[in-house]
């Protein structure tokens, strides 16, 4: 209901960064305006929508009241009246005529809210993702659109990996876990791309400071701490499906005119992936590997 009140002057350029634009709304239930940043460039990102049709809706503006002027959606359906602002009703009124045109799924307009709550909290494995998209302040806000049953298949493997040691232990097959040898224990950490971090805490990729959770992902390829145990099929299922995901992102960026961030931060990835460490897995376990390749969702990269 807040987006339908849209102003045409809701586009303004990210106050620190470049290449990003935000879109501004308000919304009266929470007293703060609303805001989402978009990255520039690309030609279906919401701020060219909105230039679209405020060059659609150009012709109507002079035929509106004035004091209607200032909103971004405008509707007549008669050009000796004066254009307005659509109601909420009509929405609804056309929904099903437009779920029944495009053949979809039947869906509620309020449907939305949740589906990009659900998704963020899945993808980014935090309700954080989803309570900052979708601009609350409380977390409990969120959880009324996202729940943590929502990650269920998440908490069942590592409740299944839990169960499993214990077992393991129980019949011998593994040492007893000491709250004092947990330092001894190596354990590897899975990183975005499908490298293995020895310890994610040293600081040893560029630009990472020891003590604190490494952030830099693109530079698992040529960091010392990376473990790459090219014939653990798992692991090389992910790598297939990583080189394959930058690939097809590398086209987009040259389509969509950001090839240079591209560039900068993922080529070098796909080239030591697709040039030095793919050609010298062994074919035996390039084939089984495969199974996990088709199995791996990796994130929409920018």
């Amino acid at each position: 209901m807040a987006l339908r009140l849209l102003r045409r002057d809701c586009v303004c350029q990210h106050p620190l960064v470049s290449n990003l634009e935000r879109i501004s709304w308000d919304k009266p239930r929470s007293k703060t305006e609303q805001h989402v940043d978009f990255p520039t460039l690309k030609e279906w990102s919401a701020p060219n929508l909105v230039r679209r049709l405020l060059a659609l809706n150009a012709d109507l503006f002079s035929k509106t009241h004035t004091s209607e002027r200032h909103f971004l959606f405008l509707v007549t359906s008669n050009f000796d009246r004066p254009a307005s602002v659509p109601a909420w009703a009509s929405f609804h009124n056309h929904l099903d005529r437009f779920i029944a045109k495009h053949n979809l799924t039947s869906f509620d307009l309020a449907g939305f809210r949740t589906h990009v709550a659900k998704a963020h909290h899945v993808q980014a494995g935090s309700i954080k993702a989803a309570q900052e998209r979708l601009n609350h302040v409380q977390e409990s806000t969120t959880s009324r659109y996202t729940q943590l049953a929502d990650r269920a298949i998440d908490h069942d493997q590592v409740m299944i990996g839990f169960q499993g040691r214990l077992v393991r232990e129980a019949r011998g097959e593994l040492p007893r876990w000491k709250k004092e040898d947990r330092h001894e224990i190596p354990m590897a950490h899975e990183t975005l791309f499908g490298f293995s971090c020895n310890d994610p805490y040293e600081g040893l990729a560029p630009g990472s400071i020891r003590g604190k959770l490494c952030l830099q992902f693109q530079k698992c390829a040529t960091c010392p701490g990376a473990l790459i145990p090219l014939d653990d099929i798992r692991i090389v299922g992910k790598l297939l499906a990583s080189v394959r995901h930058l690939e097809i992102t590398g086209a987009r960026a040259k389509k969509e005119g950001w090839w240079d961030r591209y560039q900068a931060v993922y080529e070098s990835t796909r080239v030591i992936l697709s040039k030095e460490l793919l050609p010298a897995v062994p074919e035996s376990v390039r084939v089984e590997a495969e199974k996990f390749a088709a199995l791996t969702i990796l994130p929409y990269l920018e």
